[in-house]
């Protein structure tokens, strides 16, 4: 029920809804407390938001938050970067978007090349005829073209789902495929990406993926398990232990 909440959250966006998160705990109508974290909607009608909480499972008061902080949550403008070739991690993060409902554009190696200045125009141009060849998961939510633009300002994170740190910044070596199909993101790709974070965007790396900023990029960021080996440290499939605070609006 309580991933629920973000297609509750989506739904309501979608609606033209205001929401918030409480940044405290906080006591309410009747006394009844509410922790922080808590979603605070407004502007649409009780009746509406009561119904999306009884189709979703969740549980809705109506009421205000007198006398808290609130944190306003934004819809995110989310980019998820798909690599040529085959990745079954950014197939189910797909999916796990899509299943919570949320919107988002699928970005190439070439569109985010595009964003850095120092990349030439032949090096991300996109051909119409192979644009048309696209199949709809790779062509309906990817931009219509190249946009020569930083990638802050169009959006607000940028998802990389699990992929190793050689084939993200390593252009395949496979003769079979033409030459446009064989960029990487390469070091002209993530230094649009590091330009986006420092303009104020948030990046979000699943799996190995993290590797490749926890190397490359100046972040107070190390990984605990380098070094070990698998007869060390296995746990595929686990849930681990989360220390998360509940007032940060991340959590």
């Amino acid at each position: 029920a309580y991933n629920d909440g973000f297609t509750a959250a989506n739904r309501l966006w979608g609606a033209g809804a205001q929401i918030r998160r409480a940044a405290e705990a906080f006591t309410g109508p009747e006394r009844r407390t509410f922790p922080a974290g808590t979603w605070v909607v407004q502007g649409v009608s009780r009746d509406r938001v009561q119904r999306l909480a009884t189709q979703l499972g969740l549980t809705a008061y109506a009421g205000g938050a007198p006398n808290v902080r609130l944190v306003r949550v934004a819809r995110p403008r989310l980019a998820l970067f798909q690599p040529w070739g085959s990745n079954m991690d950014e197939g189910w993060t797909r999916w796990v978007l899509e299943r919570y409902g949320f919107t988002y554009t699928t970005l190439h190696p070439q569109d985010l090349q595009a964003a850095n200045p120092d990349v030439p125009d032949s090096m991300v141009a996109i051909p119409d005829t192979l644009r048309a060849m696209w199949p709809p998961h790779v062509g309906a939510p990817a931009p219509p073209r190249v946009v020569r633009a930083p990638l802050a300002g169009r959006f607000d994170v940028l998802l990389f789902a699990d992929q190793s740190e050689r084939s993200m910044l390593q252009d395949s070596p496979a003769c079979s495929l033409p030459p446009f199909y064989r960029q990487a993101l390469g070091e002209d790709g993530l230094r649009a990406a590091w330009d986006f974070v420092r303009a104020g965007g948030t990046v979000v790396a699943l799996g190995a993926a993290t590797d490749v900023f926890i190397d490359k990029w100046p972040i107070p960021v190390a990984d605990a398990s380098q070094g070990l080996s698998a007869g060390q440290l296995l746990i595929p499939g686990s849930i681990v232990r989360v220390q998360a605070d509940p007032t940060h609006p991340v959590a």
